[in-house]
């Protein structure tokens, strides 16, 4: 371990960021030299800085190393700045402390686009610890000025920083209502599973449209949500027969979350009546197998 301590001194760059590198893949037994690779995240040279960043988050425990981590937040070099916020999304909730520092980039005036991403991704790999930013993130995704990518980057973090609060659900059911956000929005709300409750209408109206991927994402979230989407039974029906083999597994396996046994003449229907591939059909009698032990145990 002290030769790579040694490499960290060498006078060539490339040696010193090759040397961090093998570290950082030692992960937990290059702990013993965590202060020389704490010293290289203050390197002249970015890439040493930036590779310093990436060990530290591989070796580190709890908050430990997070004032060096969330220093390179604010570094000259975009790649370091990328890195800190990688190594900080590395450490997931036990990094939430550094969740204003990271959430303070998004509306940085010298930020680029590639550090916003990375740091939204910082923010989702945190999760609802790291919901004292929520309120920045939710501004992020309302601003058209972030554009498409960078907003559906928003979204997904604010499906995993708010997910439980009020405030997230909200947005996210005015990202699922309409524009170019719907789909990471349904995406979104699937991770939430019976709390997306409320959603319900807008997911339905997402399963009335045009968009494939769209339907294909209302109908994961549907299944998430279980019972309390029963109401969505006759548009699962209808998903049932239309165009798609993937949308049709999907209207199946939802069919069997909602746990409603009204579904389940059509789902004997197509089983009769069509030449359905082979995974459809075993998806539709998985539902059928569950829709009728519920009715035999007489669950309305």
């Amino acid at each position: 371990m002290d030769g790579y301590v040694f490499l960290l001194e060498n006078e060539d760059p490339r040696v010193r960021s090759k040397a961090l590198e093998m570290l950082a893949g030692l992960g937990e037994a290059a702990r013993r030299v965590r202060p020389a690779i704490r010293t290289a995240a203050t390197d002249p040279v970015p890439e040493v800085r930036s590779g310093a960043l990436g060990a530290l988050s591989k070796l580190g425990r709890q908050d430990e190393d997070l004032d060096v981590i969330t220093a390179g937040l604010t570094d000259e070099d975009l790649y370091v700045r990328g890195s800190a916020a990688a190594a900080l999304g590395a450490r997931g909730p036990s990094a939430a402390a550094s969740a204003p520092a990271l959430a303070a980039r998004l509306y940085a005036e010298d930020e680029v686009f590639g550090v916003k991403v990375s740091v939204l991704r910082a923010l989702g790999a945190m999760g609802p610890a790291a919901k004292a930013v929520l309120p920045t993130v939710i501004r992020f995704v309302g601003d058209p000025k972030q554009g498409q990518i960078g907003r559906e980057a928003g979204v997904k973090a604010l499906g995993s920083v708010g997910k439980g609060q009020a405030s997230a659900l909200g947005a996210l059911r005015t990202a699922l209502s309409g524009g170019e956000l719907r789909v990471a929005a349904a995406r979104a709300l699937t991770s939430w599973g019976p709390a997306a409750a409320p959603a319900l209408p807008e997911v339905k109206m997402a399963l009335r449209g045009d968009d494939a991927m769209l339907r294909w994402r209302a109908l994961q979230a549907i299944s998430a949500i279980g019972p309390a989407a029963k109401s969505a039974r006759p548009l699962l029906e209808k998903a049932l027969v239309r165009p798609g083999r993937d949308l049709r597994f999907e209207a199946a396996r939802a069919l069997g979350a909602i746990e409603d046994p009204a579904a389940i003449p059509a789902l004997e229907a197509h089983l009769k009546e069509t030449r359905e591939g082979h995974v459809v059909l075993l998806e539709v009698e998985r539902s059928l197998k569950k829709l009728k032990a519920l009715k035999a145990k007489g669950k309305k």
